[in-house]
Order: C-alpha cells, then sequence, then structure tokens
C-alpha cells in the first residue's frame, strides 16, 4: 500500500487501530483483559518459535520498532514473504488464544479483585 509509505498516515492509522481496540473492548472489562492475556500470552509464545524455525512472523513487532527509530525506514521495502511456516504459526497462535479464552471463560473465577 503505497498509503502506508507517508509517516503521517501510517501513524494515523496505527494510533487510530490501536485506540479503537480498548474502545471496543471497555464495556467488557472482564473479558478484554482474559482477550488480551491470551493473544499477548500466545505471541510470546509463539515469537521464540518464530525465531527458531526461521519464519517471518516477528516482523510484525520490528518493522513498527524500526519504523519508529531509524530515519527513513518507510523508503526501505521490507515485505518478507508469507510462508506456510508463517502460516502454521498463526493457526497455532490463534488456537492458543481460543483455548485459553475458554477455559477461563469456563471456570468463572474473577480476574479482578
Amino acid at each position: 500500500m503505497n498509503v502506508l509509505k507517508i509517516d503521517v498516515n501510517f501513524w494515523m492509522i496505527l494510533v487510530c487501530i490501536v485506540m479503537t481496540v480498548p474502545l471496543i473492548f471497555l464495556s467488557l472489562i472482564q473479558k478484554a483483559n482474559i482477550i488480551a492475556c491470551a493473544v499477548l500470552g500466545a505471541y510470546a509464545v509463539i515469537i521464540p518459535i518464530d525465531h527458531y524455525i526461521g519464519s517471518n512472523l516477528k516482523y510484525i513487532i520490528v518493522n513498527i520498532i524500526r519504523r519508529a527509530t531509524v530515519k527513513d525506514f518507510r523508503m526501505a521495502v521490507i515485505d518478507p514473504p508469507f510462508q506456510t511456516r508463517g502460516v502454521l504459526l498463526i493457526i497455532i497462535l490463534l488456537q492458543l488464544v481460543v483455548s485459553y479464552v475458554r477455559k477461563k471463560c469456563s471456570t468463572n473465577v474473577l480476574v479482578f479483585v
């Protein structure tokens, strides 16, 4: 997308996404906490595996950090291919998220006290 090569557009879209997700989950505080813990935990499990098998899933975070810290990084073309290994890792990530959310929602244990 050529629109995302302009820094202002990229950062405004990223900020809008980052701010919209909490607003959507604001009315569901307990469920949002469970989902956030599930997503972050599953991502923390998948990233070392991604690094070990040589997939490109780690570039989701790395490219954002590089874009924030390296001047004119928007000019670099870093578009790693989405391979079978990446698809398998995303499927595993989604399974981890769903299983954690189902387990926490079925136990009816309060996350907050």
